[in-house]
């Protein structure tokens, strides 16, 4: 407790984070660079990115195998490492107060085929016959940032489709563009869903985790969960920064979790982010080793924490929690 004090801070601007991936758009389809998605699959991760700027880390491999839906697929294709393609993608552009999907769809099929389809209109670069993969993310309203489409200047459109072209040999992206409406994939060819898995780190400790989770909301007048629970895995001066914008000197390197919870609170001893003691967004910081809430802090919207460094990341459903 003497250590969450130490964060109590005045208001401050939320902070300028986000993912390092580069990207390079024409009007509403971006390209995003094929070195940096070839780069975090090389190190068999995946990143949660959102905005240009900070160093993405790579993330150890999921605890568990993403299942696909069986059937559709052409029995010599393989789906290995899409997962990580399209987390680093939806990481990339949903928008901060979205959702991350739970599935991908894609089918395996040539660049001049997708262009034949309109479905990307700037695919004619590639060669008409290479053998591409075409992912497509079908969110909510909103989930998918698009910053080309936005209108005035300064104000973020969005769009609930995400598609991506991906070279089948090496899995490096080369098209990607967000849209109004999900297209019809099956006259491409056979289409499979793959689930996307959690991520978590070795050895992570989910009952200690979701315990220290319990704990925090019980100290909370008011606890209603509209969304799933999601934790990022991070060092606390990161979690300070991107929290306060600014850290205590020197940092600390001490492991710890930050906990993203939404829905209706009411925190009277929690840091307010906004002034406020009620909110939408209540954070949970919580210490990787003792499992001790170090600070709790409520906003009433969601900050773009961005891609914090360490960067695991894993979700429960909200009826885990009360």
């Amino acid at each position: 407790r003497e250590q969450g004090e130490q964060w109590q801070a005045p208001d401050a601007g939320g902070p300028d984070l986000g993912g390092a991936l580069g990207r390079r758009r024409r009007r509403a389809t971006v390209r995003l660079s094929a070195g940096a998605v070839a780069l975090a699959l090389a190190v068999g991760g995946t990143v949660w990115a959102t905005r240009p700027g900070t160093d993405v880390p790579a993330v150890p491999a999921p605890v568990s195998t993403p299942s696909a839906t069986p059937g559709t697929r052409s029995a010599t294709s393989s789906t290995g490492g899409l997962d990580r393609v399209a987390r680093t993608l939806i990481g990339e552009y949903r928008a901060p107060e979205a959702t991350a999907p739970k599935s991908v769809d894609v089918v395996e099929t040539t660049a001049s085929a997708v262009a034949a389809a309109s479905i990307l209109p700037e695919t004619d670069w590639v060669a008409p016959g290479t053998k591409v993969w075409l992912l497509q993310v079908t969110g909510t309203q909103g989930s998918f940032r698009c910053e080309e489409c936005s209108s005035p200047k300064g104000r973020q459109a969005t769009r609930p489709v995400l598609r991506a072209l991906v070279l089948a040999d090496d899995l490096s992206v080369v098209e990607t563009g967000v849209y109004a409406d999900p297209a019809t994939l099956d006259a491409l060819g056979p289409t499979t869903t793959i689930t996307l898995p959690t991520l978590a780190p070795p050895g992570f400790d989910d009952r200690a985790l979701r315990a220290a989770i319990s704990e925090g909301l019980n100290g909370i007048g008011q606890a209603t969960l509209t969304d799933d629970v999601r934790a990022v895995q991070t060092t606390l001066w990161r979690a300070q920064q991107a929290l306060y914008g600014h850290t205590p000197f020197p940092p600390s390197h001490q492991r710890v979790w930050v906990v993203i919870l939404r829905g209706r609170f009411d925190c009277p001893d929690c840091t307010r982010l906004d002034g406020s003691a009620s909110g939408r967004v209540l954070y949970l910081v919580i210490d990787d080793t003792s499992f001790q809430v170090l600070t709790k802090a409520i906003a009433a919207k969601p900050a773009d924490l961005g891609p914090l460094p360490g960067g695991a990341l894993v979700a429960w459903d909200r009826s885990l929690f009360r």
